[in-house]
């Protein structure tokens, strides 16, 4: 589990521990989609498309890992800009939710 803010910007940072074991790359396109109140990114893969049922919002990975998450994710999870987030590891997935410190 690591802490992470969201910029002014929307991206946010994956860690690069988190980066190497999904085996991510610069630039590589992944998928983020909004699964039980989380915030999921995993590896998208074009040839898989026929094969799924839906496809998220699919977007590419800066050089320094960074992600751009969707406005509309974030204000649909009340999630504002500029404040921190916790990420975590579920199988082949990131899931990012909100980090409320009051709880």
């Amino acid at each position: 589990m690591f802490a992470r803010k969201i910029d002014t910007l929307r991206r946010v940072t994956i860690p690069t521990a988190l980066f190497k074991m999904l085996k991510f790359k610069e630039f590589q396109e992944v998928e983020i989609t909004i699964e039980y109140g989380f915030i999921c990114i995993k590896a998208f893969d074009s040839n898989e498309i026929a094969k799924k049922p839906h496809v998220g919002v699919v977007r590419k990975l800066d050089h320094l890992k960074r992600i751009v998450i969707p406005a509309e994710y974030l204000k649909v999870l009340k999630i504002e800009p500029d404040t921190e987030v916790i990420i975590t590891l579920d199988g082949a997935e990131l899931k990012i939710f909100s980090y409320n410190k009051d709880s």
